[in-house]
């Protein structure tokens, strides 16, 4: 259930959410980039360092995308 305020002034519509939606929202995209990290190091722990290099490339995409 998404909790959120719609309002509208002078013809510009903008959405607000709750503050517990909205840090809901930041927890799960914080735990994804700490488990990708995680991954990451093991990864390269293990000697797999091109797949180690190719996560860490999609890492910095999704958190450039959720900036």
């Amino acid at each position: 259930m998404q909790v959120s305020l719609n309002a509208s002034t002078n013809d510009v519509s903008f959405e607000r959410k709750g503050f517990f939606a909205r840090l809901g929202s930041s927890f799960v995209k914080h735990m994804k980039l700490v488990g990708l990290a995680r991954a990451v190091a093991e990864l390269h722990r293990q000697g797999y360092h091109d797949a180690a290099n190719n996560l860490m490339r999609e890492k910095l995409e999704l958190s450039k995308e959720e900036s």
